[in-house]
């Protein structure tokens, strides 16, 4: 991900170390359903108007495919771009569904946009250095966007042989107290892949990430940060749940 053109990584004169982010792993967690992975980085708190970048990584077992939740936490406007790095090779982009697909024999993924909301999407190629002296040339698919406030992006990864799959979602919506919550706080998502669906519920409120650096951009300590808010329910479908994630 790159904010207003900049890496989270500031490099330095080439004599000094770099300096590396600020990141916190919040969650890691295997259920039956799903496996979850959930951190948050501090790059970007070198802005006046510092942004943190949460990603939430989700496998659903049951479908097969990954759903990655990227969350932007801001307050004025910003420009996002989300880059996926794809292997060598020929790529076919649906200007329909903005879906961008590998056409290996035998293995291969769709890259597939699952926001509703109004993004730019594009596959352009990168250099990749699998050492230092030879580089390979590979298509790149680029979401991008500008927002004001706090941002979210929501792409499926899905895994499948030789013939494309089908894929279609929707967004659902999801209270809090009978209050009609946005999707930054909670992502719900009816995702239909060749005639099976599940809805992939994902409650952002449990934990917020501004909290794990201080206004100097260093890590507050464990007694300064609030803990998990494991009050925080959210009813989708009728279903009120306190879970990270839940699969209907």
């Amino acid at each position: 991900v790159k904010v207003d053109g900049e890496d989270s990584h500031v490099r330095m004169l080439h004599w000094l170390p770099m300096r590396t982010a600020p990141c916190k792993i919040w969650v890691c967690e295997e259920t039956d359903d799903y496996v979850l992975f959930f951190a948050s980085h501090y790059g970007y708190h070198r802005y006046m108007d510092p942004v943190v970048h949460t990603r939430k990584l989700i496998y659903v077992k049951d479908g097969g495919y990954f759903v990655v939740l990227d969350l932007m936490n801001a307050e004025k406007s910003h420009s996002y771009e989300v880059f996926f790095h794809l292997p060598p090779s020929e790529t076919v982009f649906d200007e329909s569904t903005k879906s961008v697909h590998t056409c290996f024999e035998d293995a291969n993924v769709i890259i597939y946009p699952a926001c509703s909301e109004e993004n730019n999407f594009k596959v352009t190629n990168t250099a990749f250095h699998p050492n230092h002296n030879s580089k390979l040339v590979k298509p790149t698919y680029v979401i991008s966007s500008k927002a004001e406030g706090n941002k979210y992006f929501a792409t499926l990864i899905v895994p499948f042989n030789k013939e494309v799959p089908q894929i279609s979602v929707k967004t659902k919506a999801a209270y809090k107290d009978n209050n009609k919550l946005c999707t930054f706080d909670a992502t719900v998502m009816e995702i239909t892949i060749n005639n099976k669906t599940h809805t992939v519920a994902v409650n952002n409120l449990s934990i917020d990430p501004t909290e794990y650096v201080n206004w100097t951009g260093n890590p507050n300590s464990d007694l300064h940060m609030s803990s998990k808010k494991n009050s925080v329910a959210i009813c989708v479908e009728g279903k009120e749940f306190k879970d990270e994630v839940k699969i209907l």
